[in-house]
């Protein structure tokens, strides 16, 4: 089985960069971004992505190197071509270029402790402001006795420069053994000669704010005035980058790298790392993350380089360690291997062995165990041990396949007694607690517990869980109480066989699904289904081990504990973590919000919050960068006014889109979220107006426009309605003048044809000698023309006053006809009632001219008014009909009826147009025996109410 080791480690860009040469990273620990320099442009990775930078104008070559970090954390990089460009939100731009003339074949540039870039090219040094304004440092074309009188000639060899503190600047001449110093403006001779025996050009770095130099064809490094050599001589041909205060690593083309720590003025190999690889770069941020620049292969990332990852190309079942870090390893193939600095094969079995246990004290076991070391071995005796506890250094407990046994040796002695003291069946988990003297241990059905010296014919006792059995993975005993890891409910303890507490998702538990625990002290170890946790008994508080601790996944398998390390187990990885890094609380880092985008258009959310209608898409891109953190990280945002639950998103997605969102007012808010912690919360309050024609406004001006229209469609109608009236009264008017101009020259005509025929009776009378009849007949006219002449002129009489009218025209009528004309008239109605004047006397004049003047004997006519929902006259004399009546005019040479009939026909029609109302009348033919007795007149009268 082969074995390798790393620092745990995870790669960024492994696609992106697969054809890629990666020259130089900067993580820029303010923002959280890491950029980075290759053949094929600049490039940074945030938003979880790698994202390239634009080419600009007069870019020359598309290569990037040497990026730089200033104290106000503006970004520089260049390129070989003499260009040194500026990063700034995200965009490229030129900052300075030298000369073309120049030989920029050389060319280097780096930031001094006052932020002035220094350029330098084979012959020249200069300074470059933040302004971008040059000064001559240094320039071997010009006299140097004018320069620095000590020197006599400058060397000839290539310039190379390096910055110290406190604005110093040094500066030597390749394999020159003479040194100067810049400051403050002026030039001064540092080192003349040395007595070291080299001629390799030197190249500088600081480590710990002191200035070093390698000797590249020594390979020996000497201090900045070449008095002193640090360390021995260098392995490997290597350039070195700084990484910290006392750090620096070596790249070397084919040792991969290795990591050089300052101690004592010495430069110490403190560790070697990815020696088959080839390493290009690399960098180091302020929380220790190490990123490691390759050819081809992406960025090796490094959270924690003092974790260190062995790997395995076969599958690793069981881990062990002994209190001072000696690690066994099972595996499936059956062999167990001892762990130190390298690995060791101590011994293989037939079959895979699952858990291996470190056993202190003097146990032995025949052909099972190496000293202190307990594995599965198949024997007769102990088949599949699953756990093994210590009750004292002479007793020890094992739960197996075959049930739970009682080891037992003495110092004198290496013979181990064994006593079976439960046969219950498989058990995977026991522990001794020594307060109630009692032993617990895991079966198929739950956990059980019993006294220590009871057989397995005994028995034992069930221990439940809110009334009920529950399976358990694993048990610990301490301070009384019993932990209990389980499949469901997370760590259940109990105290006395009595449920009294549970440490689960509640508490900060990633997973209730727990594999293993094991405790040191007052904390409390668990290995769950999504990883390692650690929770303080005493205060109650969970650390979690991710990313930042080295731990790069959740597929721990085992786990166990030395004195000062915790060791995890992966099924082809193991590596230990220092246990007083587990206890340090890992602080959260910042959410950024990297644009609002409304509709396609990025939008300044400081200034603008409202939008219109149509403008409801809203996307909110987001970035937690934190490279450490990230995995565990939960983002959770919510949107008030469109709904108030928060919502939980990986911090892998870095955008949170609305597609449509309605007209209304909205606080969208979002927060990371890290082992307990959270960020502040970012807020972004913005309305979404209605349209124009959602809008109070715009209702109150429909709404008066509505108001205006139908006002003035109103007062139109109105006027219409006022001027048609007005037309249709004139017009009434012009029809009621018409109609009573009709009426009365009716009514003129009616009179003086009803005097002309009272004449011509008083005449008869008169001739006839009747002096006494002539003088009531002329009596009875006289008043009858008197109620002509009042009647006459107006439209409607009382009907009283109209009866009166008849009756008196009847009694003259009598005095014409003799004792053989009868008349009687009938009225039992409404007295107030007002009738058209002079309605009905044609009708009787009519019957007494045509039907009763040519009747012999009894002439007899009859005047009924009846009054229900119309006002009828019923006239009825028993003349001689209408037949007979038309024969006797056509025989005496008259062939039209009389003008009085012709005159009423008009009258009642003008009264039915003129009051709105029917005014009609119907004659009907009396007979008896089948000869005609008379005739009956219906008349239907208009009338209306006196009052």
């Amino acid at each position: 089985m082969c074995f390798g080791q790393n620092p745990t480690h995870f790669i960024i860009g492994e696609e992106e960069f697969t054809n890629t040469d990666i020259y130089s990273l900067l993580y820029n620990d303010q923002t959280e971004i890491l950029y980075i320099g290759t053949n094929d442009g600049l490039y940074a990775y945030k938003q979880n992505r790698i994202i390239q930078f634009q080419a600009i104008d007069g870019q020359l070559g598309n290569s990037f190197f040497d990026l730089r970090l200033n104290g106000k954390g503006e970004i520089f990089c260049s390129n070989l071509n003499g260009q040194i460009f500026k990063i700034t939100n995200g965009k490229l731009s030129l900052f300075n270029q030298i000369d073309p003339d120049e030989n920029v074949q050389l060319f280097k540039y780096f930031i001094d402790d006052r932020d002035r870039i220094i350029t330098v090219t084979k012959s020249t040094v200069r300074s470059i402001n933040a302004k971008g304004k040059e000064s001559i440092i240094l320039d071997v074309s010009t006299n140097p006795i004018a320069v620095l009188p000590e020197m006599e000639e400058f060397p000839k060899a290539t310039l190379l420069c390096k910055q110290a503190f406190n604005g110093e600047l040094y500066i030597t001449f390749g394999n020159s053994m003479k040194v100067l110093r810049w400051k403050d403006g002026k030039l001064d001779l540092v080192s003349n000669s040395l007595d070291l025996d080299y001629t390799g050009r030197v190249n500088y770095f600081d480590v710990n704010a002191k200035t070093f130099g390698l000797i590249e064809e020594e390979n020996k490094i000497v201090n900045i005035d070449h008095t002193l050599i640090l360390g021995t001589d260098l392995k490997f041909k290597e350039r070195f980058l700084i990484l910290n205060d006392s750090e620096l690593i070596g790249l070397d083309i084919k040792h991969g790298a290795r990591i050089l720590e300052l101690k004592n003025d010495s430069l110490i190999e403190k560790q070697r790392l990815f020696q088959n690889e080839f390493i290009s770069t690399a960098y180091s941020n302020i929380n220790g993350t190490l990123f490691l620049g390759t050819f081809g292969s992406g960025i090796i990332v490094s959270p924690n380089k003092n974790v260190i990852q062995h790997h395995s190309d076969g599958l690793l079942l069981g881990i062990e360690s002994t209190p001072t870090n000696e690690v066994y390893l099972s595996t499936r193939l059956g062999e167990v291997f001892e762990f130190k600095k390298e690995k060791k094969l101590i011994d293989k079995v037939k079959a895979n062995v699952d858990d291996v246990f470190y056993i202190p004290g003097n146990f032995s076991f025949n052909g099972i165990s190496q000293k202190h070391l307990l594995y599965e071995t198949y024997s007769e005796d102990y088949v599949g041990i699953k756990d093994v506890c210590m009750v004292d250094s002479n007793n020890m407990l094992i739960s197996g396949l075959n049930g739970i046994y009682l080891l037992t040796t003495t110092s004198s002695s290496d013979q181990v007694k064994s006593r079976c003291i439960s046969k219950q069946g498989r058990s995977t988990a026991i522990t001794w607690s020594p307060s109630d003297e009692l032993v617990y241990f895991t079966t198929n059905l739950g956990i059980l517990c019993q006294p220590l010296e009871n057989s397995y014919a005994d028995g034992s006792e069930e221990v439940l869980f809110e009334g009920k059995q529950f399976i358990a993975n694993d048990l610990v005993s301490f301070n009384d109480k019993l932990y209990c890891a389980t499949n469901e409910h997370g760590v259940l303890v109990f105290e006395n066989k009595k449920w009294v507490d549970r440490i689960s998702v509640k508490n900060g538990l990633k997973s209730n699904n727990i594999k293993k625990i094991m405790l040191q002290g007052s904390t409390l170890y668990i290995l769950g289904s999504r990883g390692m946790q650690i929770f303080d008994l005493e205060t109650r508080r969970i650390n979690y081990l991710g990313i930042a601790e080295g731990v790069l996944t959740a597929d721990v398998t085992d786990f166990t504990l030395s004195d000062d390390k915790l060791w995890l187990l992966e099924q082809h990885n193991f590596y230990s973590i220092d246990i007083s890094k587990t206890r340090e609380q890992k602080l959260i880092s910042k959410l950024y919000i990297d644009s609002i985008i409304v509709n396609g258009h990025v939008i300044d959310g400081k200034s603008q919050v409202q939008f219109n209608y149509n403008e409801n898409k809203f996307s909110f891109y987001f970035d937690y960068r934190n490279i450490e953190s990230k995995s565990e990280t939960t983002i959770r945002y919510t949107l008030d006014g469109f709904y108030d639950e928060w919502k939980n998103l990986e911090s892998t997605e870095n955008v949170i889109e609305f597609q449509s969102l309605p007209v209304g007012n909205y606080t969208f808010k979002i927060k990371a979220s890290y082992r307990n912690q959270e960020t502040e919360v970012f807020e972004y309050s913005f309305s979404i107006l209605p349209p124009y024609w959602r809008t109070w406004w715009f209702y109150c001006l429909i709404a008066f426009t509505i108001g205006l229209t139908v006002l003035l469609l109103t007062r139109y109608r109105y006027r219409l309605i006022q001027k048609k009236n007005r037309e249709i009264l004139e017009k009434q008017q012009l029809k009621t003048s018409l109609l009573d101009s009709e009426l009365k020259a009716l009514r003129s005509q009616m009179n003086p044809h009803f005097i002309f025929n009272s004449l011509n009776s008083i005449q008869g009378l008169i001739l006839e000698q009747k002096t006494d009849a002539s003088y009531d007949y002329i009596v009875l006219f006289a008043n009858l023309v008197r109620s002509t002449l009042n009647y006459s002129n107006k439209d409607f009489i009382s009907i009283q006053s109209e009866i009166e009218f008849l009756d008196t025209y009847l009694k003259l009528e009598k005095l014409r006809f003799g004792d053989d004309f009868s008349f009687d008239i009938n009225y039992e109605g409404d007295n107030e009632l007002s009738v058209p004047s002079l309605i009905v006397q044609p009708f009787i004049e009519n019957a007494l001219l045509h039907g009763l003047m040519h009747k012999r004997g009894a002439k007899k006519i009859s005047i009924t008014f009846e009054f229900t929902d119309q006002l009828k006259c019923i006239i009825i004399d028993n003349g001689v009909g209408r037949q007979k009546a038309e024969e006797i005019q056509i025989r005496q040479g008259r062939e039209h009826e009389s003008f009085a009939l012709d005159a009423i026909k008009n009258r009642l029609e003008i009264l039915s147009i003129k009051n709105g109302v029917d005014a009609y009348f119907n004659t009907i033919d009396l007979f008896e025996n089948g000869i005609p007795s008379g005739t009956r007149i219906e008349v239907v009268i208009p009338h209306k109410a006196s009052f």
